[in-house]
């Protein structure tokens, strides 16, 4: 196989015009070093890398010999663009990307987890965003498929009801085709969901919750359970939500 040589300029650019890909691969940075007589090539300061519809950024980042994979590090940023009514916006403190097929992960460390906004205009008046936090996220070159994993939780309010719909869970995969989240239990540990509206609350557990996001209901196998309260339960058994998230809802209190 024979690949064109990439052009190289003062301030850091690098193209990539794969022969077997459609989408060409820009990277930019303040600065280039080609290590280890090529084998390597290091990018820093206010790194972007581009393809199609993709962005990901950082503060440093590596590619191989090849140019087909591009690891970041420091504040991770990462942005795909589904359709005109669909975006994805994650941060990470590393990242992985392969610019040959699109996939890559978002991962978080012992500080911080990854982070992961998916935004979907509804109507002309209406958007809805679903907000997860996992140590893990891969992403698949099929831009409607992310896997979620380690401690992952997420939550979304119903812009017609104001109803909120939280999750905790090991695992959730994000199928954008079957526009549903699958949270698996792991190592025993089920996941829950939390319905609530006003003081009404419904939490589901059960060893594999679904989350119909269009019809915004869950449905739970294995051990399922349902529980309804007039007032809202106290944190879940896996522990409270995170500040950030916790945060919200104290501003969304005072909103009311």
């Amino acid at each position: 196989m024979t690949f064109l040589r990439p052009a190289l300029c003062g301030f850091g650019l690098l193209v990539f015009p794969w022969g077997l890909v459609a989408l060409d691969t820009t990277i930019k940075g303040e600065k280039m070093e080609v290590l280890e007589k090529g084998e390597r090539i290091h990018f820093s300061g206010g790194v972007k890398l581009i393809r199609g519809a993709d962005v990901l950024t950082a503060s440093d980042m590596e590619t191989t010999k090849r140019r087909d994979k591009a690891t970041a590090h420091g504040n991770v940023k990462f942005t795909r663009i589904v359709s005109e009514m669909e975006k994805w916006d994650g941060s990470s403190q590393r990242g992985f990307y392969d610019t040959q097929t699109g996939e890559g992960y978002l991962e978080g460390d012992s500080g911080a987890r990854a982070h992961l906004i998916q935004t979907k205009i509804l109507s002309s008046t209406s958007t809805q965003k679903i907000d997860v936090l996992a140590h893990r996220f891969d992403f698949s070159k099929d831009k409607d498929k992310a896997v979620g994993t380690g401690e992952v939780y997420g939550k979304t309010v119903d812009p017609r009801t104001e109803e909120l719909y939280e999750f905790w869970s090991e695992r959730a995969d994000y199928d954008g085709v079957e526009k549903k989240i699958t949270l698996t239990a792991v190592k025993k540990k089920k996941p829950v969901a939390l319905q609530t509206k006003g003081n009404s609350q419904k939490r589901i557990t059960g060893n594999l919750v679904i989350y119909y996001i269009e019809s915004q209901r869950f449905t739970s196998e294995g051990e399922a359970e349902a529980v309804f309260s007039d007032a809202p339960a106290g944190p879940v058994s896996k522990g409270p939500a995170p500040a950030s998230v916790q945060k919200s809802k104290q501003s969304r209190g005072k909103g009311k």
